[in-house]
């Protein structure tokens, strides 16, 4: 998915005749359903086996809010929907918690709410006790449901029916992994519905309240040209065009290894800022080359070199075990530019802006 996503968006930055844009991104739409797919399962697995883990940062509902419905309003409006949101009391109140579910349930509640209405409106509501619980409630004028449509909602798989499943596509699972990730928060996901009159979902969460102000993302400053020299190591010859694509795009210098040999020959050449590192290589695989990295700078006293792991597997435990390893983040591919964009501008510096020479 990572070629496929990755050449996708490289081709859309291109030149392209109305129709080759077209098919160009369907091509990236279809790929994006396919991962939404395959992440809902594997966030299913995670949650049924235990293996669920939250992370904290500080973060304010507002903030959280704001990017869903900048996300998801082109597709209200392609639909002629008004997107709306409503700020209660304690909305904009600085909390701590895992703000990427929080995210991950309001995206799928509004999703949903989306696909199922076909005019009217959607309308957020958010509010904010005094002791970090937080009240997320979705409503919308759709299609609604039956008593027995709504008892069987958030199974597992489960659809109104089967009609809507082939109308809407989709796996069933959007509604159940929100309801877990809230109880697994201390909260819940009801729903209330009406035939015909729209539907009303909504979700609990019980955050700590932080008097530290979030800091800004790396994802929201805009990145435009950086310097330095990248190490690309993957054994995929598309994934090393996909990022050396992305690299260059930032005005950085990129190098390239097919495996954990190449890569530590690459670096005791000299030059290199900031290593992009596959898991899985042939001969030496990244997280043996990152540990014996790792030793080498430590006996020969060389300045670290940042490293950025690049794996597929997005189990739980797989972050943990890159930087456990030596490695300073990591990315689960598929990855978006922006997304690596916002690693690479925290390691690496902005280039020095050009100035016209003096006359």
């Amino acid at each position: 998915m990572n070629g496929v996503l990755g050449m996708a968006d490289l081709l859309l930055d291109t030149p392209l005749q109305p129709d080759q844009r077209d098919m160009a991104e369907a091509i990236r739409s279809s790929g994006d359903a396919l991962v939404t797919i395959i992440n809902e399962i594997l966030d299913l697995s995670k949650i049924e086996s235990g293996r669920l883990e939250l992370e904290e940062t500080e973060f304010t509902p507002t903030g959280i809010a704001g990017e869903c419905v900048r996300l998801l309003t082109p597709r209200a409006q392609k639909k002629g929907l008004t997107l709306a949101v409503d700020i209660g009391d304690g909305g904009s109140r600085h909390l701590r918690g895992d703000a990427g579910r929080f995210r991950q349930v309001l995206l799928n509640l509004l999703g949903n709410a989306i696909k199922f209405t076909e005019q009217g409106h959607v309308t957020l509501r958010l509010s904010c006790g005094d002791d970090g619980s937080l009240v997320a409630q979705v409503a919308d004028t759709g299609m609604g449901m039956t008593a027995d449509q709504l008892s069987r909602l958030f199974q597992p798989y489960a659809q109104a029916e089967a009609s809507i499943a082939r109308r809407f596509g989709g796996t069933g699972l959007g509604l159940t992994i929100s309801r877990r990730i809230c109880q697994a928060m201390g909260g819940e996901v009801t729903a209330e519905s009406e035939l015909g009159r729209g539907s009303v979902f909504t979700a609990t969460f019980r955050f700590r309240r932080s008097l530290a102000a979030p800091t800004a993302s790396a994802s929201a400053t805009a990145v435009t040209v950086l310097r330095g020299t990248v190490l690309v190591a993957d054994d995929s010859e598309i994934n090393r065009r996909i990022a050396r694509a992305m690299c260059q795009r930032l005005g950085l210098r990129v190098v390239e290894a097919a495996d954990g040999v190449e890569c530590l020959d690459a670096v005791a050449r000299g030059g290199v800022d900031l290593i992009l590192m596959d898991g899985s290589m042939p001969r030496l695989d990244g997280y043996e080359a990152t540990t014996a990295l790792r030793s080498e700078e430590l006996a020969t006293s060389r300045s670290r070199i940042p490293v950025i792991g690049l794996t597929a597997n997005a189990l739980t435990g797989e972050r943990e075990r890159c930087l456990a390893l030596g490695m300073d983040s990591f990315l689960a591919k598929p990855f978006a530019f922006v997304d690596l964009a916002a690693e690479l501008a925290r390691w690496l510096p902005a280039a020095e802006p050009q100035h016209a020479a003096d006359t």
